[in-house]
Order: C-alpha cells, then sequence, then structure tokens
C-alpha cells in the first residue's frame, strides 16, 4: 500500500514539472520575457502612423497625445493626456497595444508622499527640555 501512494505520488509531481515547464516555454515563446532594452528617440506626433492612433483613439478616447517617440524596434511610445490622468502607452508600428504604463516621475512623487506620511505616523519626535 505505502508503495503504491509512494508510485501515485511520484507520478503526479512529475506531471506537475512538465506541465510547470511546459507553461514556462510557452510563456518565453509568446515573448511575455522581454530582454532587448529598446531606445525611444522623439518625434513629432504628427508622424506617428495612422494605425496607431486608430488603436489610442479606440482605446483611449479624448486623450491628447503630448509626446511620441519612435523606438528603433520599430514600436511607438506616446505620453497623453486627459485632464490630470497621464499614461505612457507603447504601440507596435501595426498598432498592436504592448503596454500601459504611469509615468515614472508621478510613480516617484507619490511613493516620496507616502514615505512621508509614513514617517509623519511612525516617528515621534522626542520634545526638548
Amino acid at each position: 500500500m505505502k508503495k503504491a501512494l509512494l508510485v501515485v505520488a511520484t507520478v503526479v509531481f512529475a506531471l506537475g514539472m512538465t506541465v510547470t515547464q511546459k507553461v514556462a516555454a510557452n510563456s518565453f515563446e509568446q515573448g511575455v520575457f522581454v530582454t532587448q532594452d529598446v531606445k525611444y528617440q522623439e518625434i513629432p506626433t504628427e508622424n506617428v502612423p495612422e494605425t496607431v492612433t486608430e488603436s489610442l483613439n479606440k482605446d483611449y478616447s479624448g486623450y491628447t497625445v503630448d509626446k511620441a517617440y519612435l523606438g528603433d524596434d520599430g514600436s511607438y511610445k506616446l505620453d497623453v493626456s486627459q485632464a490630470d490622468v497621464k499614461y505612457t502607452i507603447y504601440y507596435k508600428e501595426n498598432g498592436e497595444l504592448i503596454k500601459v504604463e504611469e509615468p515614472a516621475t508621478e510613480k516617484i512623487e507619490e511613493g516620496v508622499q507616502d514615505l512621508q506620511e509614513e514617517v509623519k505616523d511612525t516617528v515621534q519626535v522626542p520634545e526638548m527640555q
């Protein structure tokens, strides 16, 4: 009985490892892991291809393109805004969305404000006598 249980446990473990390896391999093949650093150069917003602007207007209707950049891999980086909401959006030349992120400067400012509030809440300054 113990041997049968050991065999079953070994088979289940082996199958689990195979599935995990296949998922990791598939993820790598699908381009989930990006190792190339893309260099972007600012371009006039009028030079962004129509396929990209159509995708942007469909996905982010009402947003204004503040700055546009062309990557050395042919991708486009767009800094867009609507009122106080800002994003950096990356597209392939065919208009396919790559990723969306908030500008790093805003993230840093938010992080600094959060740390300042946390310090105020946790640090008690002793009174001088």
